[in-house]
């Protein structure tokens, strides 16, 4: 019950790289590779988050939730 307010903090990591992100304006100076910067950086910030929380009770649930946003984040910084 410790853990409950991680469901918020994962659904507004998902909002930003899902749309929040879209907001940085190419018009305004931004650049795609602006948005990949701010989705990676997004997604090390959660990984050490995650890393420090340990929000799962069963360490095989944080280490695959580890591993997927690990790989997402090589996605972002890959380009």
């Amino acid at each position: 019950a410790g853990f409950l307010f991680w469901e918020v903090i994962d659904l507004v990591r998902k909002l930003f790289l899902a749309s929040l992100v879209l907001f940085l304006d190419p018009e305004h100076g931004s650049s795609n590779m602006q948005r990949l910067f701010f989705a990676t950086l997004l997604s090390g910030f959660y990984l050490v988050v995650l890393a420090f929380a340990r929000p799962f009770k069963r360490s095989e649930d944080l280490y695959f939730a580890g591993t997927a946003n690990f790989f997402l984040m090589c996605c972002f910084a890959s380009g």
